[in-house]
């Protein structure tokens, strides 16, 4: 029979309902308030860590402590939102990154292991156990942040729920000035494009809507898109802080899915139909232009995001495995000792649904005239139903072989 750990005082229950009623309790809140100290005292000294130059570190189990922490840099969230905490190892190990845990952490996982397994560059996630968060906490009473005083942002909330590790991410958000740069050279804005009209694909199936304003009804967050220049040259797009947000239908007769869904097909018809001046292309390319300081990409860039939308929705057409996704994400939480919260919120119906109108859209595609990557490269084509709970080999998803994949048809994007 399973058991569900209280995080703050241990007891284990037999359930999450009793699990959740423990540590909301008086006695468990007042244990926490007597053990709580602040993270970051503002009588230590700022600390100094130059994020241009971070390397990332390896978030496996056992890793990070092997260095300890030599100081923090807290990264403020948004509304509602308690931000990450990004700690430089000693040793010039490298960063790792922590986010407190959430309500929606389960989502973000599951997000992580579902993106990666489509091919997109995104920081691999570990669900921390709670002897693990402790032990993270309780170096961080002692290490200096950037900013005097931020560490004080550990609240209860996320010494409740725990709390996930995350890869550092490299590169400059599209806000950046030198993004404008990036997209103004011809040789590197394709591959730009193509990675960022990929994500979007991806991004219609979860229906996150956090990041574009590609078929959504607002600006969404610009700063969820990372771009990297490697050492060899190569562009890199990362897709990070990435959720499912499920339409759920309050009745038979609601059909909110069904709207979603036209809005998805409609997308994606634009694309085949190579419209640059469609809804979804005039949409991103103003937002592309506004968040770049000015720079307009043009119908060239347009056509880039066009195709690099259409091999995501061909991607998402050849995987058949979100259940997997799903087992991965709750075993993940469960042996964590989180139990379940959250999981609710995953609904792999919904993604089916979208999936299969993402498949009969793109079956309209022109086969022979439509660009494809090359099939030895890690690119969307080859995202598989045995790709979902496995991590990518460094061969196959590196860097170096993305480099190699754009220099075939359409481009593509691959794991971290």
């Amino acid at each position: 029979m399973p058991e569900f750990p209280c995080a703050i005082c241990g007891k284990k229950w037999p359930n999450t309902f009793q699990m959740r009623k423990c540590y909301t309790s008086k006695e468990c809140q007042s244990t926490l308030d007597a053990n709580t100290k602040n993270v970051s005292s503002s009588d230590r000294p700022a600390y100094k860590l130059d994020l241009a130059s971070a390397t990332t570190a390896n978030i496996d189990l056992h890793e990070w402590n092997k260095h300890g922490i030599d100081g923090a840099h807290h990264s403020a969230g948004g509304l509602g939102s308690l931000g990450v905490f990004l700690l430089n190892l000693k040793n010039d190990a490298g960063v790792i990154v922590m986010k407190q845990g959430s309500s929606s952490s389960a989502s973000e996982y599951f997000c992580s292991v579902l993106y990666k397994a489509l091919k997109v560059f995104t920081p691999k996630m570990r669900v921390l156990e709670d002897k693990e968060f402790k032990q993270i906490i309780t170096q961080l009473e002692d290490v200096c942040f950037t900013t005097p005083g931020a560490g004080d942002s550990l609240q209860s909330r996320g010494r409740q729920r725990g709390a996930v590790l995350m890869e550092f991410c490299n590169g400059v958000t599209l806000k950046h000035p030198s993004v404008s740069g990036i997209l103004a050279d011809d040789s590197k804005a394709e591959s730009v494009l193509k990675q960022f009209g990929y994500i979007i694909a991806i991004d219609m199936l979860t229906n996150n809507y956090d990041r574009s304003c590609a078929i959504w009804d607002h600006d969404g967050n610009a700063n969820n898109i990372m771009i990297e220049e490697t050492a060899d040259g190569t562009m890199v797009v990362h897709a990070i802080d990435q959720a499912m947000s499920a339409i759920i239908e309050e009745d038979a007769t609601s059909g909110r899915i069904d709207g979603y869904c036209d809005k998805v097909r409609g997308a994606l018809e634009e694309a085949i139909a190579g419209n640059v001046d469609g809804t979804m292309s005039n949409k991103l390319r103003k937002w592309i232009s506004t968040n770049t300081g000015g720079c307009d990409i043009g119908n060239s860039g347009i056509k880039h995001i066009h195709a690099g939308l259409l091999d995501g929705a061909i991607a998402v057409s050849l995987f058949h495995e979100f259940s997997m996704v799903y087992e991965s994400t709750s075993v993940s939480f469960h042996e964590a000792g989180w139990g379940v919260p959250g999981l609710e919120t995953l609904n792999v119906p919904f993604l089916e649904t979208v999936a299969l109108v993402m498949a009969d859209t793109v079956a309209k595609i022109d086969r022979n005239k439509a660009a494809a990557p090359d099939k030895q490269a890690p690119g969307p084509t080859t995202a598989s139903a045995t790709d979902a709970p496995q991590e990518p080999s460094e061969e196959k998803d590196s860097p170096s072989a993305m480099s190699q994949a754009s220099k075939g048809k359409g481009g593509c994007c691959v794991v971290v």
